[in-house]
């Protein structure tokens, strides 16, 4: 039997090593910028979902008023987000000549996600897609949370998929994009019942997870030869036994503590997800740009391997920074309400 609790109880180690892999996904680097390497390193968007979901079953277990929860999540995301999203799209639309006001417009209001507008931050699609699935999850964990079986989870990703094979012809690929992921966002609710209520799981359920997973990656190599909203989609579904199989394999290994600075160093990411996430690649366009206007010639700028790697130490400390300034005002926020 295989302790599944492990993955809540390394949660944010595990978050921190999904946000590494997202951040290295956006890096322009030569040695992965193939497709098959990217699309591997895409799953850290569906881990990233994965104990998401975990972690809202324990908060709406905790306490179920949706209203509270709503102002938990909105006062956690917004104080973070917006203030990048503003003054990055600001510095683009002062540095860049093709990102104008109608741009800046798109991304600030988050419209992007709607219209697919302009050719920058596209990468910032997940945030209007977590607040939609922060939206619905008070009725979705009513709905997992209420039947001992599992027959409510498998309506509820039935459903999801009919939704997604509905709107396939749309074109839209930041909705595709996300309603695809909403089915792994859904698993993770419900192994978050399944580890609140101890839960294992046994030898030949890990096989087949083992085994799908297998079979979805030969599948995921087959996709990737077409493009189309079908091929999105099918990518993102294809990664969900994947996704499962590398948590439970993490956690395990994790449980080890046979390098705990590594471990540390993963926690302190993994407490400052949201602001890696919208900074990291906000930061790279900045800065290409402003090289770009002020004909910078540095080979610290202008080697993709050397600029990666400044820019990710540089996200990463940032983050830490905003975050804690975030977390600090949301406490003295809370305790004078």
């Amino acid at each position: 039997m295989l302790k599944i609790e492990n993955i809540l109880k390394n949660r944010t180690i595990l978050m921190g090593i999904s946000m590494i892999m997202i951040m290295i996904f956006h890096m322009n680097l030569p040695i992965i910028n193939n497709n098959f390497i990217k699309r591997n390193l895409f799953i850290g968007v569906d881990m990233f979902l994965f104990y998401s979901g975990i972690g809202i079953y324990y908060s709406l277990k905790k306490n179920s008023n949706y209203k509270i929860f709503y102002k938990k999540r909105m006062i956690r995301i917004l104080p973070t987000v917006l203030p990048v999203i503003i003054v990055g799209s600001f510095l683009l639309y002062y540095y860049r000549n093709d990102f104008g006001l109608k741009e800046f417009y798109y991304q600030i209001s988050f419209l992007n996600f709607f219209t697919c507008s302009g050719n920058y931050l596209g990468f910032l699609w997940y945030i209007p897609a977590i607040i939609l699935f922060y939206v619905i999850s008070p009725f979705l964990f009513k709905f997992i949370d209420k039947d001992k079986s599992s027959y409510n989870e498998i309506i509820l990703l039935i459903g999801c998929l009919l939704l997604i094979l509905i709107t396939l012809p749309s074109n839209l690929f930041t909705y595709i994009n996300s309603i695809s992921r909403l089915p792994i966002y859904i698993i993770g609710l419900a192994y978050g019942k399944k580890i609140y209520e101890k839960k294992e799981i046994n030898k030949n359920y890990f096989m087949a997870l083992i085994i799908l997973s297998v079979l979805a990656v030969f599948l995921v190599r087959y996709l990737e030869n077409h493009s189309s909203m079908f091929t999105t989609a099918g990518v993102n579904i294809c990664w969900i036994p994947i996704t499962i199989s590398i948590s439970v394999l993490l956690s395990f290994i994790i449980n080890k503590k046979r390098n705990m600075k590594l471990l540390e160093i993963l926690t302190i990411i993994g407490n400052s997800t949201l602001a890696i996430y919208v900074l990291h690649e906000m930061l790279q366009y900045i800065i290409d740009a402003i090289v770009y206007y002020y004909h910078i010639n540095i080979i610290l700028f202008t080697n993709n391997y050397y600029f990666s790697l400044i820019v990710g130490i540089i996200t990463i400390l940032i983050s830490i920074f905003w975050t804690k300034i975030v977390e600090y005002n949301i406490k003295k926020i809370s305790n004078q309400s």
